[in-house]
């Protein structure tokens, strides 16, 4: 081998300068020609078998020291899952071969998490103190930055194309009005845009934000008393109708085949709005007497051609023949587990559903749904019980790339195609 081959610098020029700054000071050979390196100043890196950075462990990821004196894991446990480090200070279990990762409020975000999104090669995350998108540092690590000028609560994010501009526009709904925020996070009013909104000025206090799929210039506003309608025309939003029939928060909107809205209020049951003709209005309220469980804790989703509620006792359907709601076995085939409360759907490109359930006991945990070739749904749980015992608030599932995951003021990513047996046999020694 020559000298030039000796001097060749086979890794990145961010992971370089990263080694360089922070010590390189001990090493460990992966599964899949993997690296983990340990430094003296900046914890341990993880490269790929091109000398690229997968991930780094240091302070703002739960280690104790940044200063790694060895790394070690067992070659013939891979599915244990364990990675361990000595550190200065300590010794560190690394739960690397998982497909979790978690990401805490030390790289930035804070508040609890109520959505997420992607938009403009971004993830955006929605918290009860403003709006966080996510950075990479030149190393590969993960930051997330505060957009400046939104300083509410945030409840929902909306992406619309309206036709007459075929471009993508990104909402946030806040208790302090809807906001558009562009590629540059730069944010602007959207109250401040609508031509015949009186008072000039009002903001509304927003819940959740709908666009109507088979016109994309009309958005439906959730607010805590009441529906707003817009439509955008010729370059100008109008106020079309507010649906005041709501009279109370709306937590969630959809639309049936025929085009009416369904808005699922906070504790006043579930409200169906025919807006065939905006100037008579055809409205129709849904209370326990038409079969929901309950007024409260309810949550309307359109999927498989059917409207359906997500509720304290599990999944109902619409039944239009008899107008009333009716328990749906779909997602559900053992009976007790159907009983199980249902706080969040979200339908994958691949026809999965995922599911954020409770109980009366306090439990609370994810359960996917995984299509299989007749239709029907296999129940996978075991992955995510290893989640807190928390809420799952949001749930986003990109075309590519790994499930993020909200569980109140914690934020994971989970990667489905990490292939783990966690049926395991691991000879244990109890002394």
């Amino acid at each position: 081998m020559c000298s030039s081959d000796l001097n060749k610098n086979i890794l990145s020029p961010g992971v370089n300068d990263f080694l360089k700054t922070n010590g390189l000071y001990s090493s460990d050979l992966l599964p899949g020609k993997h690296f983990a390196f340990g430094t003296l100043r900046g914890g341990m890196i993880v490269l790929d078998s091109l000398g690229e950075a997968k991930e780094i462990f240091n302070l703002d990821m739960g280690l104790m020291d940044q200063q790694i004196t060895s790394i070690y894991h067992n070659p013939n446990q891979i599915e244990s899952g364990q990675l361990w480090t000595v550190m200065y200070n300590g010794l560190a279990r690394v739960e690397y071969f998982s497909p979790f990762r978690v990401i805490e409020e030390k790289p930035g975000i804070q508040g609890t998490i109520n959505d997420i999104t992607y938009f403009n090669h971004t993830i955006y995350v929605a918290t009860s103190v403003g709006v966080f998108y996510q950075m990479m540092d030149v190393s590969g690590q993960a930051h997330f930055n505060k957009i400046q000028g939104i300083d509410f609560p945030v409840w929902s994010f909306l992406k619309l194309t309206p036709p007459d501009t075929n471009k993508e526009i990104f909402w946030a709904g806040t208790e302090g009005g809807v906001y558009e925020i562009s590629g540059d996070n730069k944010v602007k009013s959207v109250e401040n845009r609508i031509k015949n909104l009186l008072p000039a000025g009002r903001k509304f206090d927003t819940y959740t934000l709908f666009v109507n799929p088979e016109n994309p210039n009309r958005v439906f506003i959730g607010t805590s008393v009441s529906v707003f309608v817009i439509e955008y025309h010729r370059g100008e939003w109008y106020l079309i109708k507010d649906l005041t029939d709501v009279n109370d928060e709306v937590r969630s909107l959809s639309m049936d085949a025929s085009g009416s809205l369904w808005a699922a209020s906070n504790i006043r049951g579930i409200v169906r709005f025919d807006l065939h003709d905006t100037s008579r209005v055809k409205v129709k309220r849904f209370t326990t007497e038409e079969g929901l469980p309950s007024l409260n804790n309810n949550f309307v989703y359109f999927f498989g051609g059917q409207l359906h509620a997500a509720t304290l006792n599990g999944l109902y359907t619409f039944n239009e023949t008899t107008g009333i709601f009716e328990k749906d076995p779909l997602l559900d085939v053992n009976e007790e587990n159907s009983q199980n409360g249902i706080f969040r759907i979200v339908e994958a490109h691949n026809g999965d559903f995922w599911l954020s359930r409770y109980n009366d006991k306090g439990h609370f945990w994810l359960e996917r749904k995984k299509k299989q070739e007749d239709s029907s749904f296999e129940t996978i749980i075991t992955p995510f019980k290893r989640l807190p015992n928390k809420s799952v608030y949001a749930i986003f599932i990109p075309q590519d790339g790994p499930v993020w995951i909200g569980l109140s003021d914690q934020l994971y990513t989970f990667n489905t195609k990490y292939q783990k047996n966690y049926n395991s046999v691991f000879p244990t020694l109890i002394r």
